[in-house]
């Protein structure tokens, strides 16, 4: 016989009742299987209360009292200690006078299906079972999900059956990410929906994965090129090569590496991690963040005129343990603000990351790690509007400014 829909609904208020979750496609076929194959409500029940899902839960150990302040507790939140009370001890006489879970439980949801979510003294424990069982159709009939799926953050107000379902929905639309290896040849790869990963090497000249002609397409989600250089004499990467929405560029330089980026379009960020050679990234076409990870390198990031071409252009440098075994420079010419975000602590008593810009001005550090920092606000001084700027964050930081004569300056280091 075909399970009607107030059935199916039936059963899924058991499995509510039951196990405080979405039944999910598998065990919801399972139950359906018992009615259709002349089973009744009662032998659903049943089925719930004798699988491991509700025994492992309630154990045989728990007293009739802990069994219901548990159960009830799961069921009907948002009941007033009273209530609760009340109710623990219906179900501590209802065991005492032998009857069994599924009895139980079939009698709890009865009640809570038929109650008006009006009624003075239970209508909210009724508002939150119907809008428990609402998130349960929909994250089981509509989204299909085959797993029980939690019904946490439903409540009694009815706003919270969005809320929830969206979640629900987002999680199941999610494209797993992928990751695809570059090759020795010319290379056509296209992302999918999800954070998709592309490795490029580049271990000798004539191995090098990350040839001219390479397209690369990343798709939705946030994207990475990832690049290891270790050409040894260095090397010149990216020439002819074209992506399209890959958001991230990853590299590690070994030797000192230079990449062309005049043809990677939607680059926002740029990561330098861990390199040992200097490292080199021009013809972006925007002004990335820059990340500088554990390297006590060199990065110089090129940026085309038009990407420049504003009095106020400002980056992102994030820094993560840069420049702690050496002194470092920055270069990232055309930049009038560098806001510095110090994450893992940079820089050494002995140490400096150095960021350079004709026209710098403004140094603003954030986050909470401590920092050295050198920096020319020469650009400052270009015109009379212009005031250099340098403020701290509340760790220790050490900043050595170089300001041409002329130049306003002013510093606020936070202290530290």
């Amino acid at each position: 016989m075909a399970i009607t829909a107030e059935t199916r609904t039936a059963i899924i208020q058991l499995v509510v009742t039951a196990y405080d979750a979405a039944p999910g496609t598998t065990l919801l076929t399972e139950l359906v299987a018992i009615v259709d194959g002349g089973g009744s409500l009662a032998d659903v029940a049943t089925n719930l209360t004798t699988r491991t899902e509700w025994t492992s839960k309630y154990p045989s150990f728990q007293t009739s009292g802990e069994f219901g302040a548990e159960w009830l507790g799961a069921l009907v939140p948002e009941a007033s200690a009273e209530t609760l009370a009340a109710g623990v001890t219906t179900v501590e006489g209802l065991i005492a006078g032998g009857s069994t879970f599924a009895e139980i439980i079939i009698a709890a949801q009865g009640f809570l299906a038929d109650l008006p979510t009006t009624d003075a003294a239970f209508g909210t424990s009724a508002a939150n079972f119907a809008n428990k069982v609402t998130v349960a159709t929909y994250q089981t009939i509509t989204l299909e999900e085959a797993g029980s799926g939690s019904l946490a953050g439903v409540t009694s107000d009815v706003t919270t059956v969005a809320t929830v379902n969206a979640a629900a929905a987002a999680v199941a639309t999610a494209v797993a990410a992928t990751t695809a290896a570059l090759t020795t040849g010319v290379d056509a790869l296209t992302g999918t929906a999800g954070a998709d990963s592309f490795i490029a090497v580049a271990p000798t000249a004539a191995t090098t994965t990350i040839n001219a002609g390479d397209n690369l397409k990343g798709g939705d989600g946030t994207d990475t090129l990832t690049i290891t250089a270790s050409t040894v004499g260095g090397s010149t990467l990216g020439n002819g090569v074209s992506t399209t929405s890959i958001e991230s560029l990853s590299i590690n330089s070994v030797t000192a590496t230079s990449l062309d980026g005049s043809l990677m379009t939607g680059v926002a960020d740029v990561f330098n991690n861990g390199s040992l050679g200097a490292l080199t990234i021009t013809g972006l076409t925007a002004i990335p963040n820059v990340h500088l990870v554990g390297t006590s390198a060199d990065t110089t990031v090129t940026m085309s005129a038009l990407a420049t071409l504003s009095t106020t252009d400002a980056m992102t440098v994030a820094l993560s343990g840069s420049a702690t075994a050496a002194n470092a420079n920055l270069t990232a010419q055309g930049i009038e603000t560098f806001n510095v975000l110090a994450s893992v602590a940079s820089g050494s008593a002995a140490t400096s990351q150095t960021l350079t810009s004709s026209t710098a001005a403004t140094l603003a550090i954030t986050g909470d790690a401590s920092t050295n920092i050198s920096i020319n606000l020469g650009g400052a001084g270009a015109t009379a509007a212009l005031i250099g700027t340098v403020t701290g964050n509340e760790a220790a930081n050490t900043t050595t400014v170089t300001a041409d004569t002329a130049d306003f300056l002013t510093v606020d280091l936070k202290g530290g």
